[in-house]
């Protein structure tokens, strides 16, 4: 129980942004240290869609099950 007012107070001070107030890159960014990059796909069928998959064929099972 101690641990857990523990966190409530923490949340409680954390300040919370509105979605609109939220800018989303739309740029490349540098690679974070420590990261490793994994090639892959990712689904350009729709500009706002974000599904990125680690084999050809698991974004084309996506896309189908999606946009077919």
């Amino acid at each position: 129980m101690e641990i857990h007012q523990v966190i409530v107070v923490h949340v409680n001070d954390l300040n919370m942004w509105s979605v609109r107030d939220i800018e989303i890159p739309t740029g490349e960014i540098n690679a974070i240290e420590g990261i490793q990059i994994v090639p892959g796909f990712k689904c350009i069928a729709g500009s706002e869609c974000q599904k990125l998959c680690n084999t050809s064929r698991s974004i084309e099972i996506y896309c189908r099950s999606i946009y077919d």
